[in-house]
Parts: structure tokens; sequence; C-alpha cells
């Protein structure tokens, strides 16, 4: 669906917009079912591709609707997904291969963390390379004690569970939102 990316930002709002433009009847349609479908559907819009997440019935009628620009199909096991909690994605690698757990940062931790405990942050991230990487530039410049006042939302990755009581040690006011990643097999 290398036209779905018209549908960007994917909000209420922009969707229905969308839902009502004849100009484009395929973009009308994939508006429509995400509109109507959005409890039961994740999905992801990238350059060419669009890939949804969902039960086994409504990606029948995914596929029923977008049989034309259907491409391919991958299943998970039930049994992994019997009891899928918000934050817990399922994945085939790991972030940047190793890495088990996307730690967000509150938009406003620049002014919840005292200066010692934002270089002893930095010092954790930075030198601790095979548990920790912070891959956001803005939140690295910040970090490394920039003049801005950091105030975008952010994250960086932590290795395992023993990497992320560090994270508590040094402040509670870090962890904003902790994504887990469990790796599955073909």
């Amino acid at each position: 669906m290398p036209w779905a990316y018209k549908l960007y930002p994917t909000s209420v709002l922009h969707l229905q917009h969308w839902a009502k433009d004849d100009h484009y009847p395929l973009a009308k349609t994939l508006a429509q079912f995400i509109l109507a479908n959005r409890d039961k559907l994740k999905f992801r819009i990238q350059t060419y591709s669009t890939i949804f997440y969902s039960d086994k019935q409504t990606i029948i009628k995914t596929i029923d609707l977008f049989w034309k620009q259907w491409k391919n199909i991958h299943t998970v096991d039930p049994q992994i997904l019997a009891d899928p909690k918000q934050d817990v994605i399922l994945c085939r690698r790991l972030p940047l291969g190793k890495y088990k757990y996307q730690v967000w940062v509150n938009r406003k931790l620049c002014y919840r963390l005292s200066e010692s405990q934002r270089e002893r942050l930095n010092q954790y991230l930075s030198q601790n390379e095979d548990t920790a990487i912070c891959t956001n530039k803005h939140l690295s410049y910040w970090l490394a004690g920039g003049t801005s006042p950091y105030g975008q939302p952010g994250y960086f990755y932590i290795k395992d569970d023993k990497a992320l009581m560090p994270l508590y040690l040094i402040s509670d006011q870090i962890v904003d939102r902790l994504v887990k990643f469990v790796k599955i097999k073909k």
C-alpha cells in the first residue's frame, strides 16, 4: 500500500477526514476500516508497506478488503499470546540485537532530576554500552550537560532486568514507561 502514508498522522480526527474523501477510494476504505476496528487492531504504516497486527478474524477481513495489495502473512503461536500485556512487544529480533527493555523518559525530566542525578544517569548510559544505550541525540546532548532543557519525550534501551535496578537507584523519576520486548521464534 504505497499510498497509505497519506493517512499519517493516524489520529482519529485525521482518519475521519480521510474516511470522507472520495478522491482516493483505497485510502478512504483503509481509513474507515481502521476507525471501525481500532480497538482490535494495531498497525504500522511505512513508506511502501502497511503492517497489521490483530486476531485471526480481523486479519481475514483485512485480506478480503485489500486482496490486491496483500503480500504476506506471519502468525504467532496463540499460546504466546495467551496473556497479552499492553507494554509487551513480540519480535523476532531484539532492538539493536540485544536490548530487552525500552525505557521512556518523561518530557519534564530536566525539571525532575538534580544535576548530580543527571550526571550519574549520563555516566551509566555512556559507560555501560553492554547493558544500556541512548540512541536519542537530544536526550544524549542534555544528559552530557547541554544547556537547553530537554523538553521532548524520549527513550533509551536497557539489556535486561538487572540493568534496570541502577536507574531506580539514581532516581525514581527517570522511568515514565517501560516497554518489554519478547523474542519469539518463527
